[in-house]
C-alpha cells in the first residue's frame, strides 16, 4: 500500500520596522539571515515608515523571479549606493522661507520618488500586483482623520504607498488617500505593523524590531542670533529624522 505524506507549508511573515536611516541595518539583518538559511522565502512583507520601503523593494525582487538572498543583497546594496543628503536635502534659506509661509513640510518627495523609479518599480505598479508572485504587500500608514494606523488596499499605487508611509510629520508632507482622507507616516501609530501579518494568516513570522534610541542633542547653549536658532531648530529636526 502507498502513503502519501503530506506536508504543510506554514504561510511565512516578514515585518519591517520604520526606524529612519536604520533602515540600512534592516537591509544588513535580512541579508544575513538569508544567507544562512534561516529565511527562504516569505509569503507575506508588512512595512511600516522606512521599512514600506524595504518592504517594496523586497516585493519587486521577488516579483522579477530573484531569490530572496539575491534579493536582500540587492537590497543591501541599494542602501550602500544612497546618499542621505540627496535623500534628505537640508537647505538651510528653503527651510526660512518654508517656515514663514507656513508650508506643510520640510522636505521634497522627488528623491524618493527617484529612487523607485531607478529601481525599475514602474509608476503603475499596484500593491496587488504581487499576488501574481503569491506574495502579499502589506505597507502601513496612519490615518489622520480616522486616528487610526491602516494598510493600503490592494489597488493602490506602490508610488502612493511610499510616499505616504515614509511622511515623516513636518518633514515630508502628508498626502490625501483615494478615499479622501490625510494620511502620513505608518510609524506614527504602528511602526511595527504585526496585526496586519497575523490577520493576513502568517504561521512563522520574522520581525526586525528598529528600537528608538534617544539621541544625545545638546543643552543650555546660548542663543545669541538668528542664526544660532535657525542652526537648532534644524538639529532637533535631524534629531527627529535620524534616530
Amino acid at each position: 500500500m502507498l502513503y502519501s505524506k503530506i506536508i504543510s507549508i506554514k504561510k511565512v511573515g516578514l515585518v519591517l520596522s520604520g526606524g529612519g536611516v536604520k533602515g540600512a541595518y534592516e537591509a544588513g539583518v535580512l541579508n544575513i539571515l538569508a544567507e544562512h538559511k534561516l529565511i527562504e522565502r516569505v509569503d507575506i512583507i508588512s512595512g511600516s515608515s522606512i521599512g514600506a520601503l524595504n518592504a517594496i523593494y523586497l516585493a519587486e525582487q521577488l516579483k522579477q523571479k530573484k531569490s530572496f538572498f539575491d534579493a536582500t543583497n540587492n537590497l543591501v546594496n541599494l542602501w550602500l549606493k544612497l546618499d542621505q543628503k540627496k535623500v534628505m536635502k537640508v537647505d538651510i534659506w528653503g527651510i526660512i522661507s518654508k517656515l514663514i509661509y507656513k508650508a506643510q513640510s520640510v522636505f521634497s518627495t522627488d528623491p524618493i520618488v527617484k529612487i523607485l523609479k531607478e529601481n525599475d518599480i514602474p509608476e503603475t505598479r499596484k500593491i496587488r500586483d504581487y499576488l501574481t508572485e503569491k506574495i502579499e504587500l502589506l505597507i502601513t500608514r496612519t490615518n489622520l482623520n480616522r486616528a487610526i494606523a491602516e494598510v493600503f488596499d490592494p489597488e493602490e499605487s506602490v508610488y502612493e504607498a511610499m510616499l505616504i508611509s515614509a511622511a515623516f510629520p513636518g518633514a515630508f508632507p502628508s498626502r490625501q488617500s483615494a478615499d479622501g482622507d490625510w494620511c502620513t507616516d505608518g510609524g506614527v501609530l504602528d511602526n511595527t505593523p504585526i496585526k496586519p501579518v497575523i490577520r493576513a494568516g502568517a504561521e512563522k513570522i520574522w520581525v526586525l524590531y528598529l528600537a528608538q534610541e534617544q539621541r544625545l542633542v545638546e543643552l543650555n547653549k546660548e542663543y545669541k542670533n538668528a542664526k544660532d536658532v535657525l542652526a537648532r531648530v534644524i538639529d532637533l529636526i535631524h534629531s527627529l529624522l535620524i534616530f
